[in-house]
């Protein structure tokens, strides 16, 4: 009875963030249905996040609307009884979530997620032979703990326009609109062991939320290799009676045009810092 509830709660917060309409047209369609998470979210115990959704989650290169066996998500105009989000997390937030579940298995965002794969299985240390997805959708293994991943994003709003073209201001807007969910989640996935943030300004609202709301006690150190610097932060985060870890680094795998020995140095500064929180759970 008790996991049901804890099930139940953890469904209300989802069904919150498809209905939510709080950011402005002019930032966000209000068409396409906000994204809470990609994959398998209930059987995950690792995240990676990153900022917002692309609008190629959507739409072609062309700017037409992905449709048939191309679509990766739900848009509010798919369910003729809705004309709102608020109708569509209501009356349809399982076909929703479905979508969600399985975007890994069916069309994701390859461009996008083959980095993130390939970054993850390096930072793990297993073989990149086969598909790069395979942390997202059967888990990555390292020594006797295997981690499966869902990703999220801070904004979970596809934007009209790149975030790099969005006003200073908006972004604050966005990423503030949004805190409420992000913390939600955190709260709510008790499965979570393991939560790695990518880019600068997921690192900042990140690092920022867990310090403020957690208290969490991190640490940041400044990489620097010749001119290529980034910053990264590591801790535990308590969230009530249990915890999990995060690293986060200001650099991009997948947006910045990384040399070679740039990745690679983001890729050893991850991997040199996951044995120390392990450490830090046996003192």
């Amino acid at each position: 009875m008790e996991k049901d509830n804890e099930i139940h709660s953890v469904h209300q917060d989802e069904q919150k963030v498809v209905a939510c309409a709080t950011c402005p047209q002019h930032l966000v369609n209000l068409e396409w249905l906000p994204i809470s998470y990609f994959g398998s979210i209930f059987s995950a115990n690792a995240w990676l996040i990153s900022i917002n959704p692309s609008e190629r989650e959507f739409t072609d290169r062309l700017g037409n609307l992905l449709t048939g066996d191309s679509q990766r998500f739900h848009i509010v105009t798919d369910f003729p009884d809705c004309c709102s989000r608020d109708e569509a997390a209501k009356n349809h937030a399982e076909q929703v979530f479905y979508m969600q579940d399985t975007i890994f298995r069916r069309v994701p965002y390859r461009p996008y997620f083959n980095r993130i794969g390939r970054f993850l299985a390096d930072i793990h240390g297993f073989e990149r032979n086969g598909d790069p997805l395979v942390p997202l959708i059967s888990g990555a293994t390292q020594g006797s703990k295997s981690y499966l991943y869902a990703h999220l994003d801070v904004v979970k709003c596809a934007t009209k326009q790149p975030w790099s073209a969005i006003k200073p201001v908006d972004k604050e807007l966005l990423i503030a609109n949004c805190a409420v969910h992000l913390e939600n989640q955190l709260q709510n996935y008790r499965n979570l062991e393991l939560l790695l943030v990518n880019g600068k300004t997921a690192h900042d609202a990140c690092v920022s939320l867990f310090r403020q709301r957690f208290r969490a006690n991190l640490e940041t150190r400044a990489i620097q290799d010749s001119s290529f610097r980034f910053c990264i932060t590591w801790g535990k985060v308590r969230v009530g009676d249990r915890s999990f870890h995060s690293v986060a680094w200001t650099a991009n795998i997948v947006r910045q045009r990384l040399k070679q020995e740039q990745y690679h140095l983001i890729v050893e500064s991850v991997k040199k810092v996951l044995p120390l929180l392990s450490n830090n759970d046996r003192t």
